[in-house]
């Protein structure tokens, strides 16, 4: 009878010592987990999406004394005069969409500069890049592939055409002239000792003993396209885009194949080293670097901080491209490298190399002004790659504000990633900012952080639908109805009714318009008219009811093609029905709601022809309705302004500088901001410089201070107690789940002691 009274007591017992016992080990394994976090080093990939291509890397003939390159990076054209520790965005004079395809300079005091087009010719500048102009004189195609400058005359110059065709300058480029078939697309050029070497895309060797004016066939090098040459008085070396290096000697034109030791014969550029008769480097698309220095008998391998990336793999593309030699090799040992990753450069003869920024992760890509400026001075922007920041003092000075945006919170996990996850795409203050202190901002992922304590942190909220490109807009009357909208590429908008600390997909608009921003407005009446504006398909899209439905305005407009729209309302909308809509087609205009759209021209009559009108932006002064002020700006031209509501303009500013979103950079933010005291402060802001600069006028847009951003990395790792944080954030329901099942033992435990 004992044994039976008590036997059910101990079974109850041994289950409880189970349930206690599994839910020790999993809280300890739970804790184990924490304490890994806690005490682990979280160091996340680098790489950032989309990569900072460099497609093409110039030096000056002059480097070790002017320390100046040009680079093409994301299709922008950028130039550094420290050794590529700070780079300029040179937008002066290139008024063209089309992406570049080659740049050359002169060799005697690299003043002279051209760049080819895919698609809007060639383009000179006598300046050193400072200014730009085309021309296309006597060539039967824009679409140029390559451009080359003779070293020895660099009045000649020589250009293919991307599919077929070689025209020769004897002016610098002033007119043009076929001196080759236009079946014959030529890959390669160079000169050496008043010959010209080419090659083509069947494998065929060519040469002219008289600046390209005529050309000898010689041989097939290889059943594969030729890439790139190398010359002098001694030794001729082609690369091909298959089948390696060859090399040539220049008088009596025997060649051997040097790949032995060569792992990848996926030849990208080929250069002789100065100072050693028989050092050569090359750079394969692939394996990066490899050295010679007995005419490529054997060879070594140098990718000693280089970097591939799977994504260069994906898209069937190189690597590595082009390399560049300094004037002063023999002393200071110096080269340069372009990559689908970045630029690389070696002070070690080639051996060794280091990644450094072309084109900064601090570009800036959206900025706002909040709506109380006259009385807080304040400002937010967003940088391509990871950083917020924002300003108390107009711009003088700025701070990283990045509580709540750590790289594991932003991820969901504690794990590397391959892409930096602070990919931002706008910011915005709320309307009713001096009292709610809220602005929100957009990031890659679908991912929106919100701030309500004027930026000192953030809260993450994910958008329940993937969609990227992500445009901030906030109802005028936000303080009543806390409502705000987001657009995204895909069509998707999404609208928060509580603040946005939740939305919802409410439509679906359609969408091809690739990665163009989806550029929003809203009436300043919203409250009494409920309408909205954005761009889709069509052009531009219209809602009367808060975004529930859509009708296009633009069906039968130039608009509807259009590409880059961006919407701007006149602060009077209500009154004037009046919109501006910006593109690369040019200026527009309606003043009844939409119903009719009239296009502005920005140069005058006699000018139109001359003046192109590839707008990248526009913005109207918040108090349009009085001073008439409207203000574009005009790739290749800079800024352009009218005080007369747009029905004329005339040119401000510095040409020079850019007012854009940088080409190829995902961004949703507006290059040109009024401050909302405009009519008491004269007071512009905007970006689109290479670096992290911003810029801002006091003067109406007359002339422009640049204003640098804090050039400092934003934090990776993170504090101890915020790991533990953002650790309870990302396992809240598992560290939930051991908490019940403890309790429950717990309960189990003291119940059975009962019994």
């Amino acid at each position: 009878m004992y044994l039976s009274n008590r036997h059910p007591k101990v079974v109850c017992s041994n289950r409880v010592v189970a349930i206690s016992t599994l839910a020790r080990r999993q809280l300890s394994w739970m804790l184990i987990t924490l304490l890994l976090v806690v005490g682990g080093s979280f160091q996340p990939a680098r790489a950032h999406h989309p990569h900072d291509v460099v497609t093409q890397i110039k030096l000056s003939p002059s480097y070790s004394h002017d320390h100046t390159i040009y680079t093409v990076v994301h299709g922008n054209l950028l130039k550094s005069v420290d050794q590529g520790n700070h780079w300029k965005r040179l937008v002066k004079g290139l008024d063209t969409l089309a992406p570049f395809s080659s740049l050359t300079l002169d060799q005697t005091d690299g003043k002279f500069l051209a760049v080819g087009t895919h698609g809007d010719g060639i383009f000179l500048s006598d300046d050193q890049g400072e200014g730009w102009r085309q021309a296309n004189n006597g060539l039967d195609t824009l679409d140029i592939g390559l451009v080359y400058s003779l070293p020895s005359t660099p009045q000649v110059m020589l250009a293919a055409g991307a599919e077929g065709g070689l025209f020769r300058s004897p002016d610098r480029g002033q007119n043009w002239f076929s001196v080759a078939e236009r079946g014959r697309l030529f890959l390669a050029l160079e000169e050496a000792n008043g010959t010209v070497w080419a090659g083509d895309q069947t494998g065929q060797l060519l040469r002219s003993s008289d600046g390209g004016q005529n050309w000898q066939s010689l041989f097939k090098i290889a059943n594969a396209p030729i890439t790139a040459i190398a010359a002098n008085n001694k030794v001729v070396y082609v690369g091909t885009a298959s089948k390696g290096l060859f090399r040539i000697d220049p008088e009596t034109l025997d060649r051997l194949d040097v790949n032995k030791g060569l792992e990848d014969p996926q030849i990208q550029d080929v250069k002789i080293l100065p100072g050693d008769s028989r050092g050569v480097i090359i750079s394969s698309r692939v394996q990066g670097v490899s050295i010679s220095l007995d005419g490529g008998e054997t060879w070594t391998d140098y990718p000693h901080g280089l970097k591939k990336d799977k994504q260069a793999d994906e898209l069937e593309t190189h690597h590595f491209s082009e390399i560049a030699v300094s004037d002063n090799f023999i002393a200071d040992k110096t080269l340069y490298l372009a990559g689908f990753n970045g630029l690389y450069k070696s002070v070690q003869s080639g051996q060794r190399w280091q990644e450094i920024n072309s084109l900064d992760p601090g570009v800036v890509v959206a900025m706002d002004i909040s709506p109380s400026y006259a009385e807080d001075d304040t400002l937010a922007l967003t940088s391509y790659v990871g950083k917020i920041l924002i300003s108390h003092d107009r711009g003088e000075t700025w701070q990283l504000t990045m509580k709540g945006a750590e790289v594991p919170r932003l991820n969901g996990s504690f794990e590397p990633s391959y892409q930096d996850p602070r990919q931002f795409f706008d910011i915005a203050f709320s309307p009713d900012y001096a009292n709610d202190k809220t602005l929100l901002t957009t990031s890659i992922g679908a991912k929106v952080l919100r701030s309500t304590n004027r930026a000192k942190s953030w809260s993450l909220h994910t958008l329940n639908q993937e969609a990227q490109g992500l445009t901030l807009l906030f109802s005028p009357n936000f303080s009543a109805d806390k409502t705000l909208y987001i657009g995204s590429q895909a069509g998707i908008l999404f609208r928060s009714v509580d603040g946005g600390k939740t939305f919802e997909a409410i439509t679906k608009l359609p969408w091809q318009r690739d990665h163009d921003s989806p550029s929003l407005a809203i009436s300043p009446g919203f409250a009494e008219d409920r309408t909205l504006y954005t761009v889709a398909k069509a052009g531009i899209y219209k809602s009367t009811d808060a975004g529930e439905t859509w009708q296009p305005t633009t069906e039968s407009s130039p608009i509807s093609l259009a590409k880059n729209l961006h919407i701007e309302l006149s602060p009077d909308y209500s009154r004037d029905q009046t919109l501006f809509v910006s593109s690369y087609s040019g200026l527009f205009k309606t003043t009844d709601a939409g119903k009719s759209w009239q296009s502005v021209a920005i140069a005058p009559p006699e000018q139109t022809g001359s003046v192109r009108t590839f707008l990248d932006g526009v913005a109207l002064s918040p108090n349009y309705a009085e001073d008439g002020t409207v203000m574009v700006s005009v790739r290749g031209k800079g800024l352009y302004k009218s005080t007369n509501k747009g029905v004329s303009f005339t040119p401000i500013g510095d040409a020079s500088l850019a007012f854009s979103r940088m080409g190829n950079v995902p961004g949703a933010g507006r290059p040109i901001v009024f401050s909302p005291n405009y009519a008491n402060d004269n007071t512009i802001f905007g970006f689109g410089a290479a670096d992290t600069s911003v810029y801002r006028s006091t003067d109406g847009g007359e002339t422009w201070e640049i204003l640098a951003t804090p050039d400092v990395e934003p934090p990776v790792d993170v504090s101890r107690m915020t790991k533990v944080a953002i650790a309870a954030e990302l396992y809240q329901n598992e560290i939930f789940q051991l908490l019940l099942a403890a309790i429950l033992s717990i309960a189990a435990y003291i119940a059975v002691g009962f019994w």
